[in-house]
């Protein structure tokens, strides 16, 4: 932490390179030190706790991390709806009081995402009930179809093995 430069101490009037700082220390220039309290004062840079207390520097105020209320985040997968509660939000999901992180979006799986296809293969949270009731609805239609479709891709594959059967 950089010190305040002592400009009344011998050594700091005496060499141009060499001082000493208001709490005693031995200062060179590579120390990179304040080389008064004004300058010390308007650069914005920190400055060593016991400089700052000889110089009459009120110490500097820290800010303590904004902390929301937890709130009720709900994920929906495979048209089912499952509640938790969230302390914190991010750019990428929710974290759980747990501490786990929840993503936002996250696929299920890709021989899913390719078959089923957008949002039905998708795990979703959000804090609204009504957008995961309304996703709830929309994945559950989306898996309908593609089992209705299963059957037909049942044949379709049977018949190609009973080409390479023979």
């Amino acid at each position: 932490m950089p010190c305040i430069i002592d400009i009344n101490h011998d050594v700091s009037k005496n060499k141009e390179s060499q001082w000493v700082s208001l709490c005693g220390k031995h200062l060179w220039f590579s120390n990179d030190p304040h080389k008064s309290i004004e300058n010390a004062k308007l650069s914005g840079k920190p400055i060593c706790k016991t400089c700052r207390k000889i110089a009459g520097i009120p110490m500097s105020s820290r800010r303590k991390p904004e902390v929301e209320a937890p709130f009720k985040i709900y994920t929906v997968g495979a048209g089912e709806i499952k509640e938790r509660i969230a302390i914190k939000e991010t750019d990428t999901g929710f974290r759980t009081q747990g501490g786990d992180l929840q993503y936002k979006n996250q696929r299920l799986d890709a021989g899913l995402w390719k078959n089923i296809g957008g949002d039905a293969s998708k795990l979703v949270t959000t804090r609204e009930l009504e957008q995961a009731r309304s996703l709830a609805k929309h994945q559950i239609t989306m898996l309908k179809e593609y089992v209705s479709k299963l059957p037909e891709l049942i044949t379709s594959l049977e018949t190609k093995l009973s080409k390479y059967e023979d």
